[in-house]
């Protein structure tokens, strides 16, 4: 990027920037599952707490909400392409706090991303988009979604809504070397 010009001088004028994700026009995604005991039973009345970086190493709660009598919890109103993390608090302190794929600490826990494609534009580009602008995707409506744990790609999915929200079926799951089993 040039030192001057009207691309520096308009990225002096944003004092902070944190995206949403949300596309628009497009429907907000979810979260949800299901905690339970070392037992297999229901863990009920836990935290969750939903985070989302705000910073390269500063985190923000996005939202909380509690598992129920059956152990599940359900985050609506997601953002697309944002790497969220997942943490849970047991109320009665029995159990120390963990994040997502059983770590101890926010900045280990391990963020799933989907990716239903990507584009390139340039910088002049970018500065003329506006509500109702349209990006094209370098993939087809029938190519599937790609999720990826950290930067790995670990699955292959189809796009499908569930309660009026973009959620993926699973079709294949890759292998490390780049074979997958058909789900």
């Amino acid at each position: 990027m040039p030192k001057t010009g009207p691309v520096p001088a308009w990225l002096a004028t944003i004092k902070a920037v944190e995206g949403t994700g949300q596309i628009c026009g497009q429907t907000p995604g979810s979260l949800q599952g299901a905690v339970t005991r070392p037992d297999a039973a229901p863990a009920v009345g836990v935290r969750v707490n939903l985070y989302h970086a705000i910073a390269w190493t500063e985190w923000s709660i996005v939202t909380t909400t509690y598992t129920l009598a059956d152990g599940t919890y359900q985050i609506n109103g997601l953002g697309q392409d944002i790497d969220y993390r997942v943490e849970f608090i047991d109320p009665t302190h029995i159990y120390a706090p963990e994040y997502f794929d059983n770590q101890s600490k926010l900045e280990e826990s391990t963020p799933v991303t989907v990716t239903l494609g990507t584009t390139r534009i340039p910088v002049r580009r970018l500065l003329q988009l506006a509500p109702g602008s349209v990006l094209k995707l370098d993939r087809s409506v029938d190519a599937p979604a790609e999720l990826y744990l950290k930067d790995s790609k670990f699955a292959e999915a189809e796009v499908v809504i569930v309660d009026n929200h973009f959620a993926v079926r699973i079709t294949q799951i890759v292998k490390a070397g780049g074979t997958g089993t058909p789900a």
